[in-house]
């Protein structure tokens, strides 16, 4: 009953990211200096902070706290492991910082056993604090998928695990991919060069390892229900953290890419948005009158054209203009009924336009035509 009563307190989402390795001092070891711990509840996010995981040994010199160790905090404080997604490194390999020198019980300075060194001790702190078989394959995976590998979740698997906690001296290990490494599952043939280290017992210097790999993103969702034609506005959308372990679920990752976009269908709120869910506003069509500007030196010439395209912003668009729309000449749009020439004007129109500068003409005055637009 009472790990029913839990699993409903940490109903929602809740992750807890292992760290490879931490600094702590003696006494009781709390989730919060091992992990990293993500919900939606506060209250929760303290509960877990909290939790004693494990009491370091008075004499330890190098100790270390897995998955399991989690999983037996969280059931004996009533609350229920499935609930809760535990990922990141197997196993943290504590650092103990020991504020003074250890003193035996007569108060006088402890020293090393016979045959045991403090250079023997640092070599042991150094083995618990180096990158694991694990850790070079996460490296793997991160550098071909091109992703940061912290913002991977990785959650290997072999037929023997220890293999994935061995240290990865240089050149002990010959990694070969089994699969394309990218998000999802992936897989790897991982050979021991020294398989007396480990894994003697089953006579094995080789093991398959399988990994499924995700992706922490940020993608933009609906912040409420957005009906088709509705412009998307700041307060529209917003951005939320997501896993995905394929590539066709990547989304927009910035609010900016979806902004002034025009919605194609209906949305309900908290809606993933896809590129085909949004489509650009058209702010000039095809065949209407529009406003066609250019700069030529100090003089600015406006005049009106048709316009032979849709356009949204940004678009280039033809525009014909003229006597006799004869003149055709491409544009940017740059707002409702309004494109900034990109194309030369001709010489002939420069030439007539900085001749009147000075004196302002009629509005219905369109720049002159070429001279083979001339009438006979």
């Amino acid at each position: 009953m009472a790990l029913l009563l839990s699993a409903t307190v940490f109903a929602e989402k809740t992750e807890i990211r292992l760290r490879r390795s931490a600094t702590v001092s003696d006494g009781s070891i709390c989730l919060a200096d091992i992990a990293d711990i993500r919900t939606d509840s506060a209250e929760n996010r303290n509960r877990l902070a909290g939790l004693v995981v494990a009491q370091i040994p008075p004499n330890a010199q190098t100790f270390s706290i897995g998955f399991c160790d989690i999983g037996r905090s969280l059931a004996l404080a009533q609350i229920n492991p499935a609930q809760v997604d535990i990922y990141g490194a197997s196993y943290c390999r504590l650092n103990l910082d020991r504020q003074s020198t250890p003193t035996n019980n007569d108060g006088e300075t402890e020293t090393s056993p016979a045959g045991f060194s403090d250079v023997s001790r640092q070599e042991e702190d150094a083995a618990a604090r180096a990158d694991t078989l694990g850790d070079e394959l996460g490296r793997m995976v991160a550098q071909a998928a091109g992703w940061p590998q912290d913002q991977l979740k990785i959650q290997w698997r072999c037929d023997n695990p220890e293999w994935l906690e061995q240290p990865a001296d240089k050149n002990r290990f010959e990694i070969k991919p089994c699969s394309t490494v990218t998000l999802g599952e992936v897989s790897f043939d991982v050979v021991d060069r020294q398989p007396e280290r480990v894994g003697a017992q089953q006579g094995k210097s080789v093991v398959r390892v399988r990994g499924n790999v995700e992706l922490l993103c940020q993608s933009v969702v609906s912040a409420r229900d957005l009906l088709p034609g509705e412009v998307v506005t700041e307060k529209d959308v917003k951005l939320v953290p997501r896993r995905i372990n394929n590539l066709r679920d990547l989304a927009f990752s910035d609010t900016q890419m979806v902004l002034g976009q025009e919605i194609a269908r209906s949305l309900p709120s908290e809606t993933v948005i896809r590129s085909s869910m949004i489509r650009k506003l058209i702010l000039v069509k095809r065949n209407q009158n529009v406003a066609l500007r250019s700069q030529v030196g100090q003089v600015q010439i406006s005049v009106e054209g048709t316009a032979l395209d849709n356009g949204a912003g940004g678009d280039l668009v033809q525009v014909r203009y003229g006597n006799k729309n004869k003149t055709v000449v491409r544009g940017r749009v740059t707002g409702p009924g309004f494109v900034v020439v990109t194309d030369e004007i001709p010489d002939e129109a420069v030439e007539v336009t900085a001749a009147a500068a000075a004196k302002p003409y009629p509005e219905s005055q369109t720049v002159p035509r070429k001279n083979n637009d001339r009438q006979d």
